[in-house]
C-alpha cells in the first residue's frame, strides 16, 4: 500500500493504472511487461523422471546425514516449544512453511524417550519418506511452473529457452556445457544456434486479465484468483489493519486542525 501511495504521490496516477499504461506503451502481456535485454536466452537443464527422483531422495538423506534432525529439535526447542500443545500448528506462515517442518512435527514433540522407542523410530522413518515425497511434488511443481510460464503464454514476449539434458552427468560437456557454449557464442555472432529451441504452444484462448491489489501490492492473474484474493483472511486482514492505520491518521489530523 505504502509503495503504491508513492507512485500515486509521485506520477499522480494509480499504480495500476500506470502498469497498464507502460504495458500499452511499450508492450508486454497479463504477466508483465516486455523482456528488458533482447538477447535474454533461458537453459532449462532438464532430467529423467526416474532419475530426478533418486537424486532428490539422495539430498534428502545427504541432508539428513549433515545433521537435519538436530537442526530441527534445536529450532524447535528455541523457537517453537509454545506450539506443542497446539493440536493444529500454523505451518501455512513463516519458515515454517519450509518443507521439513510440519512433516517432523509428530516426531519433534515426542520426548526423548519415545524418540527412541521403537514406535519413535517409525514416526521418524514415516517423516523422512514424506519429506521425500514432497520435495518431489515440489520439484514436478516448478516443473510445470516452468511451462506455464515461458512455453504456454502467446501474449507475452519470451526469451527463446533450451533445453539441455542434464540426466547422465559424466556427459556434462557433452550435454550441458558445451552446447550452452555453442548457443551463447552462435547468438553474439547473430547466428541461429543448432540447438533446437523448446516449442512454445501457439493458439491458447484462455489469457487472463490482470488485476493489482492496492491493498497487497500484488498482481494477480486471472479473476476467479482475483476474486479468491478479495475473500482471503489475508487481505482483509491487512485491508482491516489499513483502514485502522487512515482512521488513526485523521483523528490526528483533526485534533491538529482544533
Amino acid at each position: 500500500m505504502v509503495w503504491s501511495l508513492q507512485v500515486y504521490q509521485q506520477h499522480g496516477q494509480r499504480h495500476s493504472e500506470l502498469l497498464q499504461e507502460q504495458q500499452s506503451q511499450y508492450g508486454g502481456s497479463s504477466l508483465g511487461g516486455p523482456l528488458r535485454f533482447r538477447n535474454s536466452i533461458m537453459f532449462w537443464l532438464q532430467c529423467d523422471k526416474e532419475i530426478l527422483n533418486q537424486r532428490l531422495d539422495d539430498r534428502v538423506d545427504e541432508m539428513l546425514g549433515r545433521g537435519l534432525i538436530s537442526e530441527l529439535l534445536n529450532f524447535h526447542k528455541d523457537y517453537n516449544a509454545n506450539r506443542i500443545d497446539i493440536q493444529n500448528p500454523q505451518y501455512s506462515e513463516g519458515i515454517f512453511q519450509s518443507i521439513g517442518f510440519k512433516e517432523f512435527h509428530e516426531y519433534l514433540i515426542l520426548s526423548e524417550e519415545e524418540k527412541n522407542s521403537d514406535a519413535g523410530q517409525r514416526i521418524l522413518e514415516k517423516a523422512i519418506e514424506e519429506m521425500k515425497l514432497v520435495t518431489r511434488q515440489y520439484a514436478r511443481k516448478q516443473t510445470k511452473w516452468i511451462i506455464n510460464r515461458f512455453l504456454k503464454k502467446p501474449d507475452r514476449q519470451l526469451p527463446p529457452v533450451y533445453g539441455l539434458s542434464a540426466t547422465d552427468l559424466s556427459m556434462w560437456n557433452e550435454n550441458v556445457l558445451q552446447p550452452a557454449i555453442d548457443i551463447v557464442q552462435s547468438i553474439i555472432e547473430d547466428k541461429v544456434p543448432s540447438q533446437k529451441l523448446l516449442p512454445v504452444e501457439e493458439g491458447l484462448n484462455d489469457i487472463k486479465e490482470t488485476f493489482y491489489c492496492d491493498v497487497c501490492e500484488r498482481l494477480i492473474l486471472g479473476q476467479n484468483v482475483w476474486k479468491i484474493h478479495l475473500n482471503s483472511k489475508r487481505h482483509q486482514k491487512r485491508k482491516a489493519k489499513l483502514k485502522k492505520l487512515s482512521d488513526k491518521s485523521n483523528e490526528q489530523k483533526c485534533a491538529n486542525v482544533s
